[in-house]
């Protein structure tokens, strides 16, 4: 349903492991949210996606 392995969504679930930003991406879109990410480097703002 996710394009995520069932294992994965497990550790996510339990903190087991950290996850990829692409994981992240795929899990919100699944559930249909709206995810936004805000990245600042030197004061410089850099877009993501």
């Amino acid at each position: 349903m996710v394009g995520v392995q069932r294992a994965q969504i497990s550790k996510l679930e339990s903190s087991t492991n950290s996850a990829t930003i692409a994981t992240i991406i795929k899990v919100f879109q699944a559930l249909n949210v709206e995810i936004h990410f805000h990245v600042s480097v030197d004061g410089k703002n850099i877009a993501i996606g």
